[in-house]
């Protein structure tokens, strides 16, 4: 059975589990090598129900093979592919950090919106030149979400989990009118089984714009029928009417990636990032002037610890404890696997607040098992804490 304390190919110890999702269990690891232990970097193996599914298996490894492909800044980068006694897995870079959900749902950071116009412009202006790359690559994420937006401890946001992205114009191994993804987030073409494009990332990217400056959730439901109904139906509110005095400009932007026409949206992630740097120029300056710096003035002691925690997970003696996994015959990526020396991430207790209908979940960064879950609310004001228990 795979899992911490596991080594596959003699080359990756496993440290912890760092999630979940929908194809496979995330693990923190440290490369090792005949002069010892390298790097840490995150491992993605696809789980043991799905290994025996050929479809599954083959959309693991697209998504592998498709994400190599993309080099930029902003999307996290995929170093190989191999396989282990019948476990596949990816070697990806480790991002320390939380993603953009854990952040909107922490109570102990008070700021609405969570970043300050201009901040936030240049933020999402950088994410929505990742999507260009991604689109001109001839692929669609399909499940863009705070979810999957990490905010680095070095002060980058990247786009991750590609695990629904596929690429147009070959065979999909979705079955026609299954939904893939978070309803609140689709496009409406999307929802509705329509012919659609790149452009639903833009609409995805649309809502999370909008719920991070408003710091609350753009569309609601008790249940799946509910939050498709508010999707397709319910009127989306301009920002500079949500938040008094929010740039108008910036505002026309976000509505202009939520319109639910895909003719009427923004045509381009290049269009979208130019028209957010423009905005951008006109605001006066943040009083944090980069994302970095918005980092250390607010969860700078959460990165601290991370930092710390990675050189105790570098410099720990290995005792195995889990099986001696060598690959099989996988094709490597040609790529080069150059990694870059990462920090850790926190332990112990955390105590995030719940906050507007946003509720943290485990990510890359955080390394995470909620105790209970909540529940989407429609405030914005802080309510009770959650606790996340870490384990080492």
């Amino acid at each position: 059975m795979i899992g911490p304390g596991a080594v596959l190919d003699d080359r990756y110890e496993l440290v912890r589990s760092l999630a979940t999702g929908g194809m496979g269990e995330i693990y923190l690891a440290r490369t090792r090598s005949t002069s010892g232990f390298g790097k840490l970097v995150a491992i993605k193996v696809l789980l043991p129900n799905l290994s025996s599914n050929p479809a599954f298996v083959q959309m693991f490894l697209d998504e592998a093979r498709n994400i190599a492909k993309l080099r930029h800044k902003n999307i996290v980068q995929i170093y190989e592919i191999a396989e282990a006694a019948g476990h596949y897995y990816m070697v990806m870079e480790y991002i320390p950090g939380q993603n953009l959900r854990e952040l909107l749902g922490d109570a102990s950071i008070p700021d609405r919106p969570l970043f300050d116009p201009r901040l936030g412009a240049e933020v999402f202006a950088e994410l929505a030149e990742a999507l260009a790359v991604i689109h001109t690559a001839g692929l669609v994420h399909r499940d863009l979400s705070p979810n999957n937006i990490m905010i680095g401890d070095e002060g980058l946001a990247k786009v991750i989990d590609f695990g629904v992205a596929r690429a147009l114009g070959t065979a999909s191994l979705t079955n026609p009118g299954t939904l893939k993804g978070k309803f609140t987030y689709m496009a409406p073409e999307y929802i509705k089984g329509a012919k659609y494009d790149h452009r639903v990332d833009l609409f995805s990217l649309g809502v999370v714009m909008w719920e991070t400056f408003a710091r609350k959730r753009l569309f609601r439901g008790d249940s799946a029928a509910e939050q498709l109904h508010q999707v397709l139906e319910s009127e989306v509110e301009p920002l500079d009417r949500v938040i008094p005095g929010f740039p108008a400009a910036l505002s026309d932007i976000v509505m202009h990636a939520l319109s639910r026409d895909p003719d009427r949206r923004i045509a381009s992630g290049r269009t979208l990032a130019e028209q957010l740097r423009g905005v951008a120029q006109m605001l006066p300056t943040a009083a944090d002037p980069s994302l970095r710096r918005w980092l250390e003035r607010r969860v700078g002691s959460r990165i601290d610890e991370r930092r710390h925690q990675a050189h105790e997970f570098m410099n720990r003696e290995h005792t195995p404890t889990g099986p001696q996994l060598a690959s099989d015959a996988v094709p490597r990526l040609s790529r080069p696997s150059i990694i870059t020396p990462v920090p850790a991430m926190q332990s112990g207790p955390t105590h995030v607040p719940r906050t507007s209908g946003f509720t943290s979940v485990p990510s890359m960064g955080s390394a995470s098992s909620v105790r209970r879950s909540t529940k989407f609310g429609a405030g914005f004001s802080p309510a009770s804490h959650t606790t996340i228990r870490k384990s080492v």
